[in-house]
């Protein structure tokens, strides 16, 4: 793109609010998918903020090893691990269905941005869960465990 008098000009770079402040844990092939979720949301498109999504959870899943047929089967596998419990697979669940109707032609429900808001918070509190809080709170266990097998042996 270029200016009124010649200059060249790059691509926008957003700047705020920042799209990819995803803690470091999370791999990072799974914070850009998000961050491209944001970005679209930004945009007002809806449908493939929606899609990336589910694309997400579907990595998530991958990531793990898991590779079954559906993404409802993926999110029952992620459960049945203990990486994500019974509440997260219900949020999983719900993402699962918007990201359908975004996905099928023929489902012209409407998806706002308010659904777009909820679908990309619930899949990074999904995503923080995973890698930040269950693993940080395995580590707090390993460091007591360590700290009480030293107090017992001084």
């Amino acid at each position: 793109m270029y200016g009124e008098d010649g200059v060249s000009f790059s691509d926008p770079i957003w700047l705020y609010p920042a799209v990819d402040d995803l803690n470091p844990r999370v791999p990072s092939v799974l914070s850009i998918e998000l961050a491209e979720a944001k970005r679209l949301a930004l945009a007002g498109f809806n449908l493939p903020a929606v899609l990336m999504c589910g694309r997400v959870l579907e990595g998530l899943a991958q990531l793990h090893g898991i590779k079954e047929r559906n993404l409802m089967s993926s999110l029952h596998s992620l459960q049945k691990r203990g990486l994500i419990d019974h509440g997260m697979r219900e949020w999983a669940s719900e993402l699962r269905v918007l990201r359908n109707i975004a996905a099928h032609f023929g489902h012209r429900e409407e998806i706002n941005r308010e659904d777009v808001d909820d679908a990309i918070a619930l899949t990074e509190a999904i995503l923080d869960y995973v890698y930040v809080y269950a693993t940080r709170f395995e580590e707090f266990k390993a460091r007591r465990r360590s700290t009480k097998t030293a107090d017992d042996q001084g």
